[in-house]
C-alpha cells in the first residue's frame, strides 16, 4: 500500500492523482459506505492533528463521537443519498478552528476536500458584527429606512419604515411602495424610487402619508442609489424622516404672520414703518396712504420729513425718546392732503432697533371731533332746554295770573263793548305766549305727546293742500308718490313739523323755486351715534334754495336762532320739530349746500309687525280717590277749598275764582302752612287745590301728608310744567288754565 493508503491508486488515472493529492496544501479524506477512512493526504492529517496511520480503517464516528448528528453527517448522509456535492462550514471544537469542507460522491464512498477558514471566519465574524451594530442602530432609527432593488421591491427595511404603512416589516419584504401604500401616495413612491435607479442621482421630496394609524404626516423624503463592492447598482435607499411639526409649526408661523398682514392691510388705522437713517417709509398699509392722500407708491418712495412735515417734533420726539429710553410717544396735529384738505390726527410713534425704525399708526381724529362738536352743541342745547323748562314755568304762572285777572274784570265790565274787546285782546296775547311756551316746552322735550298709530304718508297728503295755500305763486310743492309708513307719534305734532320745515323751505326760496316732499324707509344701522338700530320712515323736505353755509347749519336748531326776514318768525320752528322728532324716539336732519339747497329729514320709528299685533293702548293716570272716599258733602252745602300756591297772584286769582263759583275759600303761600291749616280744619274742609312746584316742598308731597291724615280730603294738583304732571296719579291741571277749566275740574273731583 502507497503513503496515503488509497486502495486501487496504484495503476491509471488514480494512481497519478493519488501522487498529487500528497502534495497538495489543503486536506483530502475518502470514506467508505462504511463510514470507514479509506484515505487522508498528510495535509489532511496535519490539520486534523493526527497521522493518517491515526485514521485509516477506523469509523468516522468512533473516532469523532461528538459530531454525531452534526453538521458534517447531515451532509454526509445527504450526499450518499442524492449523488449531488455540498459545501459545510463547520467549527471544530478540539482544535478552534473553522473548516470548509466540499463533499463530493466516489466509487467507494465519498471524497471530502477541506481547508482552514479560521481567520477568515474571524474576520467575517467581525465585519458580521459590525453590520449587525450597523442594523440595530437602522432598525431603532426613529426616521424611516428602507432599501429597493432596481424594480422598486424592498429587500430591508426598518421598523419605523414598516410603522409609516402600519405593517410588519416582513410584510413589506419583496414587495413595491405601491402594493404598501393605497392611492396616488403609493405610486408616487414607487415612481421616485425607480426614478432614482434609472438616474442614480440623489432625489429629495416632501411627501405626505397617511399612516397605519389613520394619522396624517409629512415626510421629508431622501432617496440615493446604493452600489456593490463591484460598482454596480444594488438598489435605492431612502431615509423618510417625520416633519409634521415642523411642517406644523411653519403653517403655524405663515397664518400667523397672514393674520398679522390681514390686520395691517386691514385696519382703518394708518400704519407705517420709518427708516430714521434713510428718512423712508419701509411699509405702509392703504389707510395710512389714503389720509396722506396718496398711493402707497407715492409713499414708499417720499422722504418722510414731507410726509408729516406738518406734525411738529416727530423727528424730535423719536430722538428724545431714545435718549430717555422711553418706547413710545404720541404727538396731535394735521395732516394736509395735496387737495388742500386737513386732516385731525393723533401720530403714535414706537421706537424699535435702537432708534434706526419707527412704527407710527396715525389716527383720523375727524369722526371724533365731530362726534365731540355734536355733544357740545347737545350739552348746550340739553342746557337751553332745562333752563326752558324751568322759564316754562314761571312764564305759565304770570299767564295764569293774566288770563284770571282777565277774567274776573270781564265780570264787571260786561257791558262796556270797548273793554270787553280789549280784554279778549288780553286772552288772545295770552293764548300767544302759551304757544310759545309750549314751543318751548316741545324744544325741551318736556311736554305731554299723544302718541297714536297712523300713516304717516296719509298724514302728508292730508296736509299737502294747505301747505300749497301757504306757499306764493312763485314756489312750487311737489309731493312724491309715498309708501305705507305706519308709524307711532303724535300726528299732529309730526304734521307741525311738516308744515315748519315747509314753511322755513319757503324762506329760503326769496326768487321762487321748488319745495319737494319725499319719504322712504330708510335702516339705521349701529354706527349711528343718534338713533339705536332699526327700521325708520325718513320723511324729507328739500328746496333747492339759497341753502346754508356751515355754521348757519350746525346752529339752525337753536332757539331763537333765525335767518327769517321775509316771515319775522322767532325762531322756535326748527327746535320745535327737533324736540318733537326726538321725544317721538327719532331725529331731524340736516344737509346743506349754499347756492344749491337744503334738505331735512324728519326720522320716525316704523310699526313694526309685531308691534302692530300686540294690540292696545296704553292709558295712564290715577283714579283719584278709591270708592270709600266720595265726598259726603250735601246736597248745596257751601264747599270749603283750600288754595295753596307760592304765586301771590296765581293764588288771588285761584281763590277769586272759587270763590265766584260758591267756595268758601281759605289760601296758604306754602305746603308746610298748608298741611297746618287742613289738620286745624280736619272734616270741614272739602277740597285742596295745590300747586305742584313750590320750593322747599311741592304739592305732590303735601297730598300724600293729607292722605295719610285725611285719606277722604280730594286734592287737585295744577302746575306751569305739564311735563311733571305726567307720570303722576291722580287729578292734575296744567296752567294756564280759564276760570270755567279750573271750575269744571273742582266739580268734577267733588262729584267722585
Amino acid at each position: 500500500m502507497r503513503r496515503g493508503g488509497v486502495p486501487g491508486a496504484e495503476a491509471g488515472p488514480l494512481g497519478v492523482l493519488a501522487e498529487v493529492w500528497e502534495e497538495v496544501d489543503f486536506g483530502l479524506v475518502v470514506l467508505g459506505h462504511d463510514w470507514r477512512y479509506r484515505y487522508v493526504n498528510p495535509h489532511g492529517a496535519r490539520s486534523l492533528g493526527l497521522t493518517p496511520a491515526d485514521l485509516l480503517g477506523r469509523d468516522y464516528r468512533e473516532v469523532w463521537p461528538d459530531s454525531i448528528g452534526g453538521r458534517f453527517e447531515q451532509a454526509y448522509s445527504r450526499v450518499l443519498a442524492t449523488g449531488e456535492a455540498e459545501v459545510v462550514d463547520d467549527y471544530w471544537e478540539p482544535w478552534d478552528r473553522w473548516f470548509r469542507s466540499r463533499i463530493l460522491p466516489c466509487e467507494v464512498g465519498i471524497m471530502i476536500l477541506f481547508v482552514d477558514v479560521t481567520e477568515e471566519r474571524r474576520h467575517a465574524s467581525s465585519d458580521l458584527r459590525s453590520v449587525e451594530v450597523l442594523t440595530q442602530l437602522v432598525s431603532r432609527a426613529p426616521a424611516g429606512v428602507a432599501v429597493k432593488d432596481d424594480h422598486g421591491r424592498y429587500l430591508f427595511a426598518n421598523d419605523a419604515a414598516a410603522a409609516q404603512a402600519g405593517l410588519p416589516v416582513s410584510a413589506l419584504l419583496g414587495r413595491t411602495a405601491a402594493e404598501v401604500f393605497p392611492g396616488p401616495v403609493g405610486r408616487q413612491k414607487h415612481e421616485a424610487a425607480l426614478q432614482v435607479a434609472v438616474r442614480q442621482v440623489p432625489v429629495t421630496t416632501e411627501e405626505e402619508v397617511v399612516t397605519g394609524d389613520g394619522t396624517r404626516r409629512s415626510y421629508l423624503a431622501n432617496r440615493f442609489p446604493v452600489y456593490g463592492r463591484d460598482g454596480l447598482l444594488v438598489g435605492v435607499a431612502a431615509i423618510h424622516t417625520d416633519i409634521s411639526e415642523q411642517k406644523r409649526a411653519e403653517a403655524e408661523l405663515a397664518a400667523s404672520r397672514q393674520l398679522y398682514r390681514d390686520m395691517f392691510a386691514a385696519t382703518t388705522l394708518g400704519q407705517a414703518l420709518l427708516d430714521e437713517p434713510t428718512h423712508r417709509v419701509v411699509e405702509c398699509n392703504d389707510a395710512f396712504a389714503q389720509m396722506l392722500g396718496l398711493s402707497p407708491e407715492r409713499v414708499l418712495a417720499a422722504d418722510t420729513r414731507d410726509l408729516v412735515a406738518d406734525l411738529p417734533g416727530w423727528l424730535e420726539g423719536i430722538r428724545s425718546a431714545v435718549s430717555q429710553g422711553r418706547t413710545a410717544f404720541e404727538i396731535d396735529g394735521e395732516l394736509r392732503r395735496p387737495d388742500g384738505q386737513r386732516v385731525p390726527v393723533v401720530a403714535s410713534f414706537t421706537i424699535l432697533r435702537g432708534g434706526r425704525t419707527a412704527a407710527v399708526i396715525l389716527r383720523d381724529m375727524t369722526a371724533l371731533r365731530a362726534l365731540q362738536e355734536r355733544l357740545v352743541d347737545a350739552e348746550r342745547l340739553e342746557a337751553v332746554g332745562s333752563v326752558a323748562g324751568g322759564v316754562a314755568h314761571d312764564v305759565n304762572n304770570v299767564l295764569a295770573a293774566v288770563t284770571g285777572y282777565a277774567d274776573l274784570l270781564e265780570t264787571h265790565v260786561a257791558t262796556d263793548g270797548t273793554a270787553v274787546r280789549h280784554l279778549h285782546g288780553i286772552h288772545r296775547a295770552v293764548a300767544r305766549a302759551g304757544d310759545l311756551v309750549d314751543r318751548l316746552l316741545a324744544f325741551a322735550r318736556r311736554q305731554e305727546l299723544e302718541a297714536t298709530e297712523f300713516d304717516l304718508a296719509a298724514a302728508v297728503h292730508d296736509l299737502s293742500d294747505l301747505c300749497r295755500r301757504l306757499l306764493p305763486h312763485d314756489v312750487r310743492l311737489v309731493v312724491a308718490a309715498l309708501p305705507a309708513l305706519p308709524v307711532r307719534a303724535d300726528q299732529t305734532q309730526v304734521q307741525q313739523v311738516l308744515l315748519n320745515l315747509v314753511l322755513n323751505a319757503r324762506d329760503a326760496l326769496p326768487a321762487g323755486g321748488t319745495v319737494a316732499v319725499a319719504a322712504e324707509v330708510r335702516e339705521v344701522g349701529r354706527d349711528d351715534l343718534r338713533l339705536p338700530p332699526g327700521r325708520y320712515a325718513a320723511l324729507e323736505v328739500r328746496d333747492d334754495g339759497t341753502g346754508m353755509d356751515e355754521q348757519t347749519a350746525r346752529r339752525c336748531f337753536e332757539p331763537f336762532f333765525t335767518t327769517r326776514e321775509r316771515s319775522g318768525g322767532h325762531g322756535l320752528g326748527l327746535s320745535t320739530a327737533i324736540g318733537i322728532a326726538r321725544q317721538s324716539g327719532g331725529d331731524l336732519r340736516v344737509t346743506s349746500e349754499r347756492g344749491v339747497g337744503t334738505a331735512f329729514t324728519l326720522l320716525v320709528p316704523l310699526v313694526s309687525v309685531q308691534q302692530r299685533a300686540g294690540g292696545g293702548e296704553v292709558t295712564t293716570g290715577g283714579p283719584g280717590r278709591s270708592p270709600g272716599t266720595a265726598s259726603t258733602r250735601a246736597a248745596g252745602a257751601v264747599v270749603r277749598t283750600l288754595v295753596v300756591d307760592d304765586d301771590p297772584d296765581v293764588l288771588e286769582v285761584v281763590a277769586e275764582t272759587l270763590r265766584a263759583a260758591g267756595h268758601d275759600v281759605v289760601t296758604a303761600a306754602g305746603a308746610d302752612d298748608a298741611l297746618l291749616l287742613a289738620r286745624s280744619l280736619g272734616p270741614s274742609l272739602d277740597l285742596v287745590v295745590s300747586d305742584l312746584h313750590m320750593p322747599p316742598s311741592d304739592g305732590h308731597a303735601l297730598r300724600r301728608s293729607l292722605a295719610a291724615e285725611l285719606p277722604a280730603l280730594p286734592v287737585l294738583l295744577v302746575s306751569g310744567r305739564p311735563d311733571l304732571l305726567e307720570d303722576l296719579d291722580g287729578p292734575v291741571l296744567a296752567k294756564p288754565f280759564r276760570p270755567g277749566e279750573l271750575v269744571a275740574a273742582c266739580e268734577e273731583l267733588l262729584r267722585r
